[in-house]
């Protein structure tokens, strides 16, 4: 809403975070996920803080450390944050030119905090890194596999067809965007490429990470993205003094309906007894650290899902 100064595009951007198709994955149904959803509301209060502080001097940007600080305590990839507002500050400086670029100080500063944790971390754990190293394709299929899901390529199981009409949407609206950039008001498009910023930053921790569940800061980047696209087509046009077509306005709504029931369909998958969510019963009865009483409540869920009656009536806490 501050970015755009539109409140139809504001809600629009909330909407898409709700109903993107991977919000389920990494911030809602798999519980062990929903830790996500702290670091991504401080993500969002550190980038709120920048909008406050970026026209202000260097000492105004020590209150964009305090989320980032709680936030990398919870989750490590919050380190991205500190390069994504520097870039986010040059972008603003360049395009719309109401900004000083980031002070050499501020730089030091981000620089500093960075590596205070990275040698904090090591010292804790002994060692510096812990993901191991991934082959030269594990590496290539990571750096394509968030982007391609989070920015509408996705691929759901069991929901490919919708899945893949809710990324052939996406790549219609950066058609017109692309397009009518040239009318577009300068705030928005530096708001595009702030998102795609944050995308190829919060994109590097998983270049060490196979899956698809870590993906909650890529969201926002698509959302950012996304919103700015949309409003680069309306400013369009509206600077060539026409009205969107009714066409135009029937597929946005079947756009949005698809989406929806991507996300419907991508939430169904975490169900009691889903295919997905007994993989991961599995996958945690290999785990070391559950208690024997929880190890006998899933084995047991596992086995109510077998014979067709209800997970819950075992004990299993809802």
């Amino acid at each position: 809403r501050r970015e755009t100064g539109s409140d139809g595009l504001g809600l629009a951007a909330a909407l898409l975070l709700v109903l993107h198709p991977e919000t389920p994955t990494s911030l809602a149904a798999w519980i062990s996920q929903q830790f996500h959803l702290v670091p991504l509301i401080l993500a969002l209060w550190a980038m709120l803080t920048w909008q406050r502080v970026r026209h202000r001097g260097p000492a105004a940007w020590s209150l964009v450390f305090v989320p980032l600080t709680l936030g990398v305590l919870m989750k490590e990839d919050m380190l991205m944050i500190a390069p994504t507002l520097l870039a986010w500050q040059m972008i603003r400086a360049r395009i719309v030119g109401d900004v000083p670029p980031p002070a050499r100080v501020v730089v030091w500063a981000m620089a500093a905090w960075v590596c205070v944790y990275g040698i904090w971390r090591t010292v804790a754990l002994g060692v510096v890194g812990g993901y191991g190293t991934p082959t030269g394709l594990e590496l290539l299929l990571n750096a394509v596999n968030g982007p391609a899901r989070t920015f509408g390529f996705l691929w759901i199981p069991g929901a490919r067809e919708i899945s893949l009409a809710s990324g052939a949407g996406v790549c219609v609206l950066a058609a017109m965007a692309w397009r009518r950039r040239h009318d577009a008001p300068k705030p928005l498009l530096a708001l595009a490429l702030c998102g795609l910023a944050l995308g190829v930053f919060a994109n590097l921790p998983l270049l060490l990470v196979t899956g698809h569940t870590r993906v909650h800061l890529l969201i926002l980047a698509a959302t950012l993205t996304l919103t700015a696209a949309a409003g680069m087509v309306l400013a369009g046009y509206h600077a060539a003094g026409r009205v969107v077509p009714r066409v135009a306005l029937i597929g946005v709504l079947a756009w949005v309906v698809v989406t929806a029931a991507a996300n419907w369909a991508n939430t169904g998958t975490f169900a009691p007894c889903a295919p997905e969510a007994r993989k991961r019963d599995e996958e945690v009865l290999t785990w070391d650290l559950i208690s024997n009483t929880d190890r006998r409540e899933i084995i047991a869920r596992m086995a109510a899902c077998q014979t067709g009656s209800d997970p819950f009536s075992t004990g299993f806490n809802r």
